[in-house]
Parts: structure tokens; sequence; C-alpha cells
């Protein structure tokens, strides 16, 4: 409604008592409140509200951060900040694009001629597992077996006669009835009794064991013996003597035990006066938080200890020599070195390799052979079968010439010269030959 030009609307209550369906029983007084009653409020819109109003919808800015927008069936899971961005066709196809090249059917259906795959099975001939695993055969381990073994028809182990079957050992058809005899037997050796059987010792009793009975009758038999201990109290009407127990017993019992039909004491005993407290009363004392934390020392109480950063007693005193060394060295080089050294000896005597031997280790160190063996001297005959096996074979008056020229370079004359000097020796020869055989060729052009 429009009132001197301006709209207003009209109230629920307004609304509610022009349709008759609210009335008013005291319209002197001013109306609170809410007013509970719907228009066109029935039981369909009650049970189903959403069939008669639809729920307002989400905005789309928020929507899309909503889990049922998420998750709707068929749907691609799209981060929230991306739902609204435009997207390729569904033809577009990520990547680069890779030159087709030879199929997968064309590399294994390869024609190839006898001669091509005869050429293939030569040159895999080569090849330890081709000759030990051939394709399509069983792996040959080289085992010599006998020619019984290689026929087709052997087989291993021993034929197993036919028995009884498992079915009638099992579940045998007939029982068999066991002896008395043997029954006997088994109770004297194993003591197998059958169920509810009587243990028999065989004693001769002057009484007839199936109905004696043994012990004396009691003249004052009672009866009810375990009404009495469930109901002691109450049992037959009769009601035990009042017994004068400890006061403190009954105060525990009252706080520790659960009493039936009252709540449980959890520890507030018979009432208190006013002013009493629990607990032992604090002494007082003249030291309180503050001197606790700074004390109440002396001046000369509160200087260092004269051996504070220093040693006072006599011979443990920091004071040593200027070119005083401490300790043991780790390289021994103080001490001789042993000529056999014991495998269990781990003193270093500077004849160890170091981290570059480690990092960079010589030519022939896989091989046993250590730097060491080339410069160890050795005698004549050993240097001349060394070289020998190396392929280095001289006639004598050149072998001593060599040693000559190896011991002179050495400064040796005891007869003995190392590997390094002879093969230095060896070099020198081979460079010179070469030259005057470069020189040669050199003065004929």
């Amino acid at each position: 409604r429009r009132v001197h030009g301006e709209r207003y609307e009209i109230s629920f209550y307004v609304k509610m008592s022009n349709l008759g369906k609210y009335r008013d029983q005291y319209p002197s007084i001013a109306t609170a409140g809410k007013v509970t009653t719907v228009p066109n409020e029935t039981t369909a819109t009650c049970i189903r509200p959403d069939a008669v109003q639809q729920a307002p919808s989400t905005p789309p800015e928020i929507k899309r951060y909503r889990k049922s927008f998420q998750e709707e069936p068929g749907k691609r899971i799209v981060h929230p900040a991306a739902v609204y961005d435009p997207l390729p066709p569904p033809t577009f196809t990520y990547g680069r694009r890779v030159p087709s090249g030879e199929h997968v059917e064309q590399l294994f259906n390869q024609t190839q001629t006898p001669l091509d795959g005869y050429l293939t099975q030569k040159q895999e001939g080569i090849y330890q597992s081709t000759k030990r695993e051939p394709l399509g055969k069983a792996y040959k381990r080289g085992y010599q077996l006998p020619e019984q073994v290689q026929s087709p028809e052997f087989k291993y182990g021993v034929t197993t006669k036919s028995s009884q079957p498992a079915k009638e050992l099992l579940f045998p058809n007939a029982s068999l009835a066991e002896d008395s005899n043997i029954h006997n037997l088994y109770i004297k050796s194993h003591a197998d009794f059958a169920p509810g059987e009587q243990r028999k010792r065989e004693y001769n009793w002057p009484v007839d064991r199936d109905s004696h009975r043994f012990g004396v009758v009691d003249k004052d038999r009672q009866t009810d013996g375990v009404a009495q201990v469930l109901k002691p109290d109450t049992y037959k009407e009769s009601y035990p003597k009042t017994a004068i127990v400890p006061k403190q017993i009954e105060d525990f019992r009252a706080v520790a035990t659960d009493a039936l039909g009252t709540t449980k004491n959890i520890g507030h005993a018979a009432p208190q006066p006013s002013d009493f407290r629990y607990g032992v009363r604090t002494r007082s004392n003249e030291y309180g938080t503050k001197e606790c934390l700074q004390g109440s020392y002396r001046l000369e109480e509160m200087q260092p200890e004269p051996d504070l950063g220093r040693s006072t007693k006599p011979g443990w005193r920091n004071s040593t020599e200027i070119n005083r060394v401490f300790g043991a060295p780790s390289i021994r080089t103080d001490i001789p070195k042993k000529s056999v050294k014991s495998v269990a000896d781990h003193t270093n005597y500077g004849d160890e390799p170091q981290a570059g031997d480690l990092l960079f280790p010589d030519r022939f160190v896989y091989r046993g052979v250590e730097q060491t063996d080339f410069i160890t001297p050795r005698p004549k005959d050993e240097i001349r079968e060394l070289f020998n096996e190396i392929g280095y074979r001289y006639d004598d008056a050149t072998f001593e010439d060599l040693f000559r020229t190896a011991s002179f370079s050495s400064r040796r004359s005891d007869g003995c010269v190392s590997i390094k000097s002879m093969m230095d020796c060896i070099l020198d020869k081979q460079v010179k030959e070469n030259l005057s055989t470069s020189m040669g060729s050199v003065s004929l052009l």
C-alpha cells in the first residue's frame, strides 16, 4: 500500500488479523511478540515444505565453495577458484605432438630369412646364458647323469604300494569289541579308565564297597546351611545380638563402602565446627622467600674460591715446558718398525696408505701388487726371471749392460736393483733405438 506517496509493508500481525486467523483478545493493550500462525499452513506444507515453497538458492559466489556443489554425480571436481574460468573445448589435447615412428607390431613381426636367423643365433651364441639356458629348454648345469636317467620313461622315487583307503581308517564300518582282559591291562599300564568307571584297587574289604559309607553319623544334623550363610540376619525371623564395635572402624566403613539406596560418601564425615581447618598449622620462620633467593652471606663468603680456574695442588699445576707435547702421536715414527708385524698390532709406523692412496689407488693394487714391490731391491736372477715372464727377453750381453746401468743409476753395489730402475733403463734404451731409426729415415730422404 501507499500512504501519502510512500510505500509500506503490512505487518504479519495485521495480515493474519484481516484474514480472521488471529483474534486479539485484548485490543486495548499493544501486542508484542511473534505470531506463530502461518498463512495457508497445512499438513502437506509441514511435512514437505520444499514442495510448496522453494528455499532460496545459494548465491553463485558462495555456491562453488559448498560440498554439495563439488560432489554432484557425474561432475568433475574443480578447484573453487577455477569453477567459472573458461576451459578449452573437450577435443583439446595437452602436450607436444610426437612424430609417429615404428609401431610395436612392426618391431615384433619382423620377417627374417633363414640366413638372418642363423646369423642372429651365431651372434648370441657367445653369451653364457644362451649356452646354459637355451630358449625353450631346461637350464643346463653341466651334470653328467647315467644313461638310464636320461630316458624319458625314468621316474625318481619308490613306487608306493596300495593299502587300505584313508576313508576306512578314519571312519571304520564295524567297531572292534575290546576284551575285558585287554581293558584291565590298559588300566594297569596307562590308568585308562572308562568314562564314569569307579577306580578299583582290588582291596579285600570286609564291607560292601558299593553301599557302605565311612565316617560317623551326626546326631544333631542341621539343615538349610546355605540359607543360614546367605541370610544370617533374617533366617527364621531371628536377629543377631547387638555388637559394640569401635567408632573409627564404623566411620571408615561408612566412607569406604557403598550403602544400598543412599548416595556415595565422598569423604565428608561428621559435621565439624565452623572454625575447623584441615591440615597442619605452618610454623613461622625468620627466613622468607627473599632470604631464600638472595641469601645472607658476608662479603668474604661471596668471594670466588682460590682454586677457581687453576690448580692449587702441587704436581697438578698446568705449568709445563714450552716445547713439551702431551700424548702419543698417531704415526709412531719414534719407535722402530717390527720386521714381522702381527695381525693384532694396530700401530701405524708410517707405512700405511694415506687418504690420497685410498681415493686414487695405484694401477696394480687390485692385483695385490703394491708400490713398494716396484722399488724393493732384488737380485739379478729374480730380475731376469720377472722380465722374461712379462716379455722382455734379452741375450746375456744386453741384459748385463742393462743391469749394470740400473745399478749405476740407483747407486747400488750389492748386486741388487729394483724393478723400477730396470724398467727405466729399458725405456731409455727403446727411446734411443727409436731416435736412431727415425734419424736414419730422415737422412735417406
